[in-house]
């Protein structure tokens, strides 16, 4: 938001972010950010700065934290990934024995019973161990909310130029299944499938392609994907589904409440006060995301 009226000759403009470090990332971010903006001076005020703190504190704010459980599909989509991700660092681990995996290593899972199918135990991609310390046990958490392919890359900048491409691609296909891990939940089901024909379509011409993909966990992957989309009768007949993003339904819910909200107080303040209730507040909503998809998506 910004400001200037008709007796100020300053300008300013007012930003919130939730990836504050984004700003020093990079060449001179944070100076170009200021040149496209034609601003010569920046604030930052974190959330425990003392005037952030203090002008909350005089008036607080209620906060109610709304949480979105995943359809079963999305949830089947994010077990193959995760065990995508252990497939191509079993194979990373094997190629470049450089990068250090302890942080990903453990028996924690390898007393599960496995699959015999499961691509993960042996095929393209990796030997299958016995031996639990050398299974690699990083788990859904981790692959969502930790930027595990940025981990090991960091580990072979030094060396980038001396691997080998395979090396280069396994390391690839780590920040690709982490992109997709982020645009499961961020995305609705047809720009997801979308996004993932994608991926088939540029490792068809690849020189060296992505294995996960036509392996066990990566067909199913797609499988699900597709029929969260559509899926093909036993007549051949093609039938719609289009899965309903839940984030949508929850945002929609949250503002038929907010309404019905305002609506009982606009009420009882004409009842108390013959309207100037209304007069006085506004019931305009602000409603803030994150990027430019979700914004298209809500306006949509």
């Amino acid at each position: 938001s910004g400001g200037c009226g008709s007796q100020n000759n300053h300008g300013f403009i007012k930003a919130f972010t939730d990836n504050a470090t984004s700003l020093v990332a990079g060449f001179a971010k944070t100076e170009k950010i200021l040149k496209a903006l034609q601003v010569p001076k920046i604030y930052l005020f974190p959330r425990f700065h003392s005037a952030v703190a203090e002008e909350l504190e005089v008036n607080p704010p209620i906060v109610e934290e709304l949480h979105q459980s995943l359809t079963p599909s999305m949830k089947d989509i994010q077990d193959h990934l995760k065990m995508a991700v252990r497939a191509v660092m079993r194979e990373l681990k094997a190629k470049s024995p450089m990068v250090d995996f302890s942080v990903f290593l453990g028996g924690g899972d390898s007393s599960k019973k496995r699959k015999k199918n499961d691509y993960t135990n042996v095929g393209k991609i990796g030997k299958r161990s016995d031996d639990s310390k050398n299974d690699f046990t990083i788990s859904l958490e981790q692959c969502i909310t930790t930027n595990f392919d940025r981990v090991i890359s960091r580990q072979l900048d030094g060396d980038w130029h001396r691997l080998s491409f395979k090396v280069k691609q396994l390391v690839k296909d780590l920040g690709k299944l982490r992109q997709l891990f982020h645009h499961l939940i961020h995305y609705d089901s047809i720009d997801f499938l979308n996004f993932l024909q994608g991926i088939k379509a540029m490792n068809a011409v690849s020189m060296e392609p992505s294995l996960w993909i036509g392996e066990y966990s990566g067909e199913n992957v797609f499988r699900i994907a597709k029929e969260r989309v559509y899926r093909v009768s036993q007549k051949g007949k093609l039938i719609t589904v289009l899965e309903e993003n839940m984030k949508e339904s929850l945002l929609q819910q949250v503002l038929t409440e907010i309404e019905t909200r305002w609506e009982k107080k606009v009420r009882d303040s004409e009842e108390a006060e013959n309207g100037s209730f209304m007069a006085t507040r506004s019931n305009n909503v602000l409603l803030m995301v994150k990027d430019e998809r979700a914004l298209k998506s809500v306006r949509e």
